[in-house]
């Protein structure tokens, strides 16, 4: 057999498991920011929302235009509103809580403002972004 100096290896090899979630699968999954939930509705045992997003746009005459536009149309039976009810509660259940003090830090920002900052995913079950950047907590036990 000959290797193929040209070709690379995969970066994910993670085969699926009967129940469990594909991570090969979520490799086109797309993400998507929105900022509203403009619209929402339903057929019969259909739940159906539409998000949208604002955007900022140079005119001609050297001003700034704004408008609102789609960037989703989801769809789902109740049984997955009803799982993305819940999930959406817990994030923001979450998000409401300060984080422990072992997963904050102090940094000297800009103008010499101090920012506490959230720090991420520690054992103390704490989670955030900051900026856009995400950062593991790096204390071992809170």
């Amino acid at each position: 057999m000959v290797d193929k100096p040209d070709s690379q290896p995969p970066v994910e090899v993670v085969p699926s498991v009967e129940g469990g979630i594909s991570a090969i699968g979520s490799a086109t999954a797309p993400f998507i920011y929105f900022e509203d939930a403009a619209a929402f509705g339903h057929l019969p045992g259909i739940v159906r929302v539409t998000l949208t997003a604002g955007r900022i746009l140079p005119t001609p005459d050297q001003r700034v235009a704004t408008d609102h536009i789609v960037v989703a149309h989801l769809r789902m039976n109740l049984l997955a509103a009803a799982s993305l009810k819940d999930a959406l509660e817990r994030a923001l259940a979450m998000a409401s809580q300060p984080p422990p003090a072992c997963c904050r830090r102090s940094r000297q920002g800009a103008r010499g403002r101090t920012a506490t900052m959230n720090r991420s995913m520690g054992s103390c079950g704490t989670s955030s972004w900051i900026g856009r950047s995400f950062i593991p907590c790096a204390k071992p036990r809170c």
